[in-house]
Parts: structure tokens; sequence; C-alpha cells
């Protein structure tokens, strides 16, 4: 024999008198004793005791909740009788849904329905193209004549025709009386040395200017023929009127202007600044282009020109100041990238400027215009590669229709070309190479062909020629200054100072000079012989 014993508790709401709400737990033991399987017994202990408890605390209050504990114990006798059956358990809970089957085959199809009401109409297309037209008809027959119009306006007159014939020279007169022998002031001398003057010691002395004008890192120099107005740029402008022995700053903002070109008669003036041109391999720099600033004041006012925002190199101006041709020398942020620079001309006193067809140059440096402004020639510098990329030599370029078309002469030079210099006709002209080589090229056919002519020194950097061409003015670096009597067949050296010679400038005769370095400015007044 088998005994189960299970233990049920419950706990439910006792409301007295005293306390409505008051907590009670019920506790009731049953004991199953069964032949059956120990699962069966246990299951009817469980089952007595949950009902007893239960009931016990109904009786007492609402049952909150209720515990079950089950207790086994075994004790060994006599099977006792087979008690009554137990009342039947509760049904169990339904159990889960079983998988749902398979789906059933499709059934056969229904009959087709009636068909639907025809939709709404479309939209009309877009309508095509239109046929070709007929061919025409046959004319008309003509119809009559209309009266005659009225007379239209006389005809502008025609050409004149040729001139006839010259008539005979008639007799030449009697001899006039010859008159008195005229005087002649050399201190005045302010024309031309293509009028036949000589200069017996060009070149041969300077001196140096006191002045107030401070002159870091001068750039250029321009005189008129005469030498009585001359401009000075660096980081600002300087005028003189007196043949450079007094000083004036006309612009005081600072700007790096590059060159100055001055007028035959020194009424018109142009000059221009380079702008910012970052370093190569700057990070982030953007370059900042520079402009071009006019006087026809001798100088004394500047104003700069609109639409000329670019990188100028050098400028030029014809004799009367209508003409002027301007070099923007373009701009690269690499070593390793050459800058491409055009030339832009100016026929209205550089009013307005246009760019020459066709200019797109490496290293543009240096231009010069003859006196008319019909003769023009420019020079490169060409491109160093600093290590990477092609190293690109310069050239010389040359214009004879007042800078329109431009046209490199046939087996002319190449170099690092630093400066060029006109006559006043054009015929002659000079170039000079900078570097290691000093070389200057000489061109006595308006710059169709060239050759090299060597001065005494290694070190040349820029040139001037009196309006003749007959004389000619080299500058240096760290060197002393360089002159020819000869057209630039012979060179000699001149003065005594070695110094930068950053520009000069010669008067239309060779009369007057003016060069500058760093130092100052310094002049030359060279006499005629008679």
């Amino acid at each position: 024999m088998t005994t189960h014993i299970a233990t049920a508790g419950a706990t439910g709401l006792a409301y007295t008198t005293t306390d409505p709400s008051v907590l009670v737990t019920t506790t009731a033991t049953a004991t199953a004793t069964s032949t059956v399987s120990d699962e069966d017994a246990r299951r009817i202990a469980l089952n007595e005791a949950t009902t007893i408890a239960t009931n016990l605390a109904n009786n007492d209050a609402n049952v909150i909740s209720q515990t079950v504990n089950y207790v086994n114990q075994y004790s060994v006798g006599k099977t006792g009788p087979t008690g009554p059956a137990g009342t039947a358990g509760a049904q169990g809970a339904t159990g889960p849904a079983g998988t749902a089957g398979a789906t059933g085959s499709a059934g056969t199809a229904g009959a087709t329905g009636p068909a639907g009401t025809q939709g709404v109409t479309g939209p009309a297309g877009t309508a095509g193209a239109q046929g070709a037209t007929g061919p025409a008809g046959t004319a008309g027959a003509q119809g009559a004549t209309g009266p005659a119009g009225t007379a239209g306006a006389q005809g502008a007159t025609g050409p004149a025709g040729t001139a006839g014939t010259q008539g005979a020279t008639g007799s030449t007169g009697p001899t006039g009386t010859v008159g008195p022998r005229g005087g002649f002031d050399v201190n005045t001398l302010a024309i031309f040395s293509k009028f036949g003057i000589s200069l017996g010691d060009f070149g041969s002395g300077w001196t140096g200017v006191t002045t107030p004008v401070s002159l870091s890192n001068p750039r250029s120099v321009s005189i008129s023929a005469s030498g009585q107005y001359q401009t000075i740029c660096n980081d600002r402008i300087y005028i003189s009127t007196d043949y450079g022995n007094g000083w004036t700053g006309v612009i005081d903002t600072l700007h790096n202007w590059n060159s100055v070109s001055v007028s035959a008669s020194g009424q018109y003036q142009t000059a221009v600044y380079r702008g910012y041109i970052p370093p190569p391999g700057a990070t982030g720099a953007t370059g900042i282009p520079g402009l071009i600033y006019t006087s026809s004041t001798y100088g004394n006012g500047f104003t700069g020109v609109t639409g000329t925002s670019y990188y100028w190199t050098s400028v030029s101006v014809s004799a009367s100041g209508q003409y002027q041709t301007a070099l923007n020398g373009g701009i690269s942020y690499s070593n390793s990238v050459p800058p491409l620079g055009d030339i832009y001309i100016s026929s209205d006193f550089g009013n307005t400027w246009n760019k020459s067809p066709g200019t797109t140059i490496t290293g543009l440096s240096s231009v010069s215009v003859s006196a008319s402004g019909q003769y023009q020639t420019a020079v490169s510098s060409g491109f160093l590669s600093a290590g990477v990329g092609t190293t690109i030599l310069g050239r010389i370029y040359i214009s004879s229709d007042y800078g329109i078309s431009w046209n490199t002469p046939p087996s002319g030079p190449t170099g690092f070309f630093q400066s060029v210099s006109l006559s006043a006709t054009g015929q002659y002209q000079s170039a000079v190479i900078g570097g290691q080589t000093g070389y200057v090229y000489t061109s006595y056919d308006f710059g169709n062909s060239w050759s090299q002519s060597t001065p005494p020194t290694s070190k040349s950097n820029n040139i001037s020629l009196s309006a003749s061409g007959q004389y000619q003015t080299i500058g240096t670096n760290n060197d002393y200054l360089y002159s020819s009597s000869d057209f630039g067949n012979t060179w000699g050296q001149t003065g005594g100072i070695i110094s930068n010679w950053f520009a000069v400038s010669v008067s239309g005769s060779g009369q007057c000079q003016t060069a500058i370095n760093n130092n100052g400015i310094y002049k030359s007044t060279n006499h005629v012989l008679i």
C-alpha cells in the first residue's frame, strides 16, 4: 500500500466587524491511499486537497491566491479495500490546434461573366507634321505696267579725274643774298639723334640724384624724347619734370608696379602692375590680378582702366601715345606648369584694350613700340622647369601692323629674353637674354633677322635705345652699366658703379639717360660734338 499526502493552502478575504479586510490563510491536507499507480494516487491527493482548501477559504472570504504543496509519504501495509471511484476530474484544456491540412485541388473555372460597358474614349493624339508644299501653279498673265514713279535723288558726284600733266618748270630766279649765321645752344637740344647729332662722350659719366624718394625694389624707368619728363615705378610711382633732378610721388598705393612707358612729349604715360602671384605650391593661395593705369597729364594723375585685370609684365607706347601695347604674363601655381599670357593692344591712348588673336605665349616679359606704333616687338623669357616638366626657351615676336598680328622671325634666336628696345623708326632693334650668357641680339631690318652681339658681361638684364638706334645702354645684375655708340656692334663699360641695375632709359637724342638701382637714381648727360 502506498500513501500520498497533498497539502493545499488558499488565501482569502474575511469580513469582520472589527476589520473589514483581513487576509486569512487556510490550509487543508488530504491523504489519498490507492492501489493505483503512484502517479494516479498523487493526482487524486492533489485534487482533493485543492478542493478542500478552496472551499474552506470561500467560507471565510473570496479566494485571492492558492498554493498547493505535495508531500509524498510511503507506508507499507496491507492493501486496503478499493475505495469508491472518485468523481471525474475536470476536463483538461483543449490542446493546440493541429497543423493545417494540404490545400485542396482547384475547382473547375466558373462560367465567363457578361462583358463590361465600353470605356470612355481617350483624348485625341497630337496632329501629324504638315505635308510638303505642293508644286507651284503656273504663273498668271503679267498685269499692265503701272505709271512711272517720281525721279529719285541725284547720285553722289563721281571721283575726280586724273590730274593733267605738270607744266614745264619756270626759269630759275636770281640767287638771294646770304643771311646772317645762326646761333645754336647745345644745352637745349631736344631732338632725335637721327637728325644728325653726334655725342662725343655717350654714357661716360653718371651722377647720383639726391632725392627723398625711396627706391626699394625698383622695376622700371621711362623718359620722354627730350629727357625732361621722366617716370619711375617700384611699389609706387614717381615723376620728374626737370630732367630727373627732382622727383615727386604721384601714386602712394602699394602695388608691384612692373612697367611704365612715356610718350615722346611726356604727356601720355601708361603704367601696369603685375598683381599678387603666390609662390608655387602655396596651399590654398589665390592670385590677385593687376591693372593698367593711364595718364594724359604728364603723370600728375593716373586712372585705372576697367576690364584690364590681368598679370601685366610690360607696356610700351608710341611717340604720340595713341598706340599702346601691354603684355599679360599669365600665372602659374606650379614649378612644373608654365604660365601662359597674351598680348593686348590699344589705339585710343590706352582707354580701351583688345587681345591680339593667336598670341597665347609662355612667359611674355618685355615689349617695345616704334614711334609711329606700326612696328612692335615682344620677347618671352620662356619657362625654366624646376626639375619637373619641360623647359621652354623664349622667342622673339614681331608685328608690322600696329600689333594686330604677330609672327616669329625665320631662324630667330631663342633663349630666356628679358628686355627689348626699338629705335624710333623700328628699323634698329636690340634684345637681351638674361641668365649666364648675357647675349645681346641686334636687328637692322625691323626684326626680320638677328645677329648676336657679345658685351663684356654675362649679366645683361635690360636695354634701351636712342631714337636713331645708334646709342644703346645695358643694365646688368651685379655689374657695371655698358653702352654702345655703333648700333650695338661693340660695347664698353660706362661709369664706375657695380650694382643691380634694374632699368635704364635713353632719351631720343641719347643726351639724357636715367638708370635705377636699389641705392637710388642715377643720370648721365652727354655733350654734342660740334
